[in-house]
């Protein structure tokens, strides 16, 4: 889920509580106290989504653009699709 890589690997590993994710010119995620309504609900909707359920789906391959405006901090983060295999 959206959510998990917003909490685990954007906040807890980057430390960005103010982020917004892109993918390609999609805008996936973003959190202000200036965003309209209708925005921020969508964006929360997003959250609750699994990756590839995405209105831009994000699969292995994928390059996400996740910047902190409070930070001033941009990266790419690439990800990548792996299996775990119980046998």
């Amino acid at each position: 889920m959206l959510r998990d890589f917003v909490e685990k690997i954007v906040k807890a590993k980057f430390g960005m509580d103010f982020s917004l994710i892109m993918h390609g010119s999609a805008l996936l995620y973003e959190v202000g106290d200036d965003l309209e309504e209708d925005m921020a609900a969508n964006y929360a909707a997003n959250l609750d989504k699994v990756l590839s359920e995405i209105p831009s789906p994000i699969t292995g391959g994928t390059i996400l653009t996740v910047e902190d405006l409070q930070q001033e901090l941009s990266c790419k983060i690439n990800i990548i699709h792996s299996l775990l295999c119980v046998v």
